[in-house]
């Protein structure tokens, strides 16, 4: 199963880079994880500040979509999301791959967040905690729990 991981941000942040490369390199198959980085959408000049941002939360949105297919599993991370065990997920994950899902797309919103209408698509709605986290650590935190995961589907013990 491929895992993407959809993102908006801005990219060369050296932490986040460096923690990302250190989960990654610890998962293995059958979880396959690709990484697709978008630009956050420009202020809009001359808008009232709350329209621009929903143009900018909108073209964002209009990015990830043009990615996803319909067999894809979608989960949208926000913070109005499930919050779920490290083993709910890691179900939903092997869920996934029972169903025999190939891709299961993530989405990381950027500085703003997702628009309503890319929450509704998404099969799932994840939060990583009921506070607002910034893209960045949420991209951190979201590796670690798919090696957890990975871990306990292979019968690690990482997890505790």
């Amino acid at each position: 199963m491929k895992i993407i991981i959809c993102r908006i941000g801005k990219g060369k942040c050296k932490w986040s880079d460096q923690a990302v490369q250190e989960w990654s390199k610890r998962i293995r198959s059958p979880l396959h994880i690709e990484e697709i980085r978008y630009k956050p959408a420009p202020e809009q000049s001359g808008q009232i500040f709350e329209k621009s941002i929903e143009a900018r939360r909108q073209k964002e949105t209009t990015q990830i979509q043009s990615i996803l297919r319909e067999s894809d599993a979608f989960i949208v991370l926000d913070e109005r999301g499930e919050q779920p065990t490290t083993e709910e997920f890691t179900n939903w994950i092997q869920g996934y791959l029972n169903e025999g899902s190939s891709r299961v797309i993530f989405a990381i919103g950027g500085p703003f967040g997702h628009h309503s209408s890319l929450r509704k698509q998404a099969d799932r709605v994840l939060s990583l905690s009921s506070m607002v986290v910034n893209h960045e650590l949420a991209r951190v935190i979201l590796y670690e729990q798919l090696y957890r995961s990975y871990s306990l589907m292979t019968g690690g013990k990482y997890h505790h």
